[in-house]
């Protein structure tokens, strides 16, 4: 008897930790709204910092030929 409810309730337990694909498949599509959203910026900002070092890099250049 203690096997089957251990089975039962093992069953209960799966059955309610599992999600619908549909919500799965929802809540990937919000995680990856939202990555891109966060990395945007980010990819924005390394541009940004590519062209200071380019620029330092270019007076560094211009400084040693004076």
């Amino acid at each position: 008897m203690k096997i089957v409810l251990t089975g039962l309730a093992f069953s209960v337990l799966l059955a309610g930790c599992s999600s619908s694909s549909e919500e799965s498949k929802a809540k990937q599509t919000q995680n990856q709204e939202l990555y891109k959203a966060v990395n945007a910026p980010l990819e924005k900002a390394k541009g940004a910092e590519q062209q200071i070092f380019d620029g330092a890099a270019e007076q560094q250049k211009q400084a040693e030929n004076l």
